[in-house]
């Protein structure tokens, strides 16, 4: 057998193994071991029990009251879906060692979090979708609307996004740099 002759299938293999080497070592909460024996790079499987983060404008103009929960959400508008909603995956920036500070910026300084299991509930679909092989781009996440959600520039199609983006907007909770000083600590009537 001329092993040079099919070298993608040598590096299927190879790849195959090191993410297989990866899940294990994160099963036995060796995550660490699993960065340096198991480069970035591929999309692996979301778990329900895991999270996404999304950096979010925490400001006066980008937040709404929720009044059901007695807290501000992100805005309806700041989860825009071009043509889905990045996220990051965050136990694999954990796996990193690397905290929600990781993927802010001067313009978006707040991460709001959110369940998988609750987007996937709320009808969206939730995949890993790395898109470098930064640190940052390898946790990158997508959100895609429901399969049903209507397609087109209509007023039915562009009201039903918008309900979907409030309906996933108060599932998402603060997890850093939720404070501006012109927010109040409670709602607008002083809930």
């Amino acid at each position: 057998m001329d092993l040079g002759a099919q070298p993608s299938r040598w590096y299927a293999l190879l790849w195959a193994t090191r993410r297989a080497a990866s899940k294990a070592f994160r099963i036995v909460g060796l995550s660490g071991a699993a960065t340096i024996a198991v480069p970035c790079g591929n999309a692996e499987e979301l778990p329900k029990s895991d999270h996404l983060w999304r950096r979010l404008v925490y400001a006066p103009n980008h937040l709404s009251w929720d009044d059901d929960h007695g807290r501000w959400i992100p805005d309806e508008g700041d989860l825009k879906f071009n043509p889905d909603l990045s996220t990051s995956w965050r136990e694999h920036l954990r796996m990193h060692r690397q905290g929600p500070a990781t993927i802010v910026n001067e313009t978006y300084g707040a991460v709001g979090e959110v369940a998988i299991d609750r987007v996937c509930l709320s009808g969206f679909r939730a995949e890993h979708t790395p898109n470098e092989d930064s640190t940052f781009g390898c946790a990158h996440a997508s959100i895609d609307y429901p399969p049903s959600t209507p397609l087109g520039k209509g007023r039915k199609a562009k009201d039903a996004r918008s309900e979907l983006r409030y309906k996933l907007a108060r599932e998402f909770t603060w997890v850093y740099g939720a404070t501006h000083p012109d927010v109040p600590r409670s709602g607008p009537t002083g809930q």
